[in-house]
């Protein structure tokens, strides 16, 4: 009887232990599973913020592209009636339409530049008109 007993209670210690040991990886399980939600969350969030972003530099990507053609435009019809062109101002328009083509610019401006490109360079304002 004592043996039936000692049986009995290592039994019901072991139901105990491993309902307890049940408890808790459904205790780990249950916080594992919120963890998991709250990462979820947080991805749709910085989905969301990424997104945001990515519009933020695509329209300022544009105003750049729309900023340099702009100054490429002024360059080239401020010089286009003397088919001559300060250095710096070569220079300047040179490396804007460089910038313009490394972001992907619009082929638009290579007739601008490729005539631009043959136009004699001046170093004085007054060597335009001769």
């Amino acid at each position: 009887m004592l043996a039936a007993h000692s049986e009995k209670v290592k039994g019901e210690r072991n139901h105990e232990e491993a309902c307890r040991a049940q408890s808790i990886k459904d205790d780990i399980i249950a916080a594992v599973d919120e963890k998991i939600g709250e990462l979820k969350l947080m991805t749709v969030e910085q989905d969301k913020q990424l997104s945001s972003i990515r519009k933020s530099i695509d329209l300022l990507n544009q105003s750049q592209l729309d900023m340099m053609r702009y100054d490429m435009n002024k360059i080239y019809y401020k010089y286009r009636p003397y088919k001559r062109i300060l250095s710096a101002d070569k220079k300047a328009f040179i490396k804007i339409y460089n910038d313009y083509k490394s972001m992907d610019g619009n082929t638009w401006i290579d007739a601008l530049y490729a005539e631009l490109k043959d136009w004699q360079i001046v170093e004085d304002q007054s060597e335009l008109k001769n």
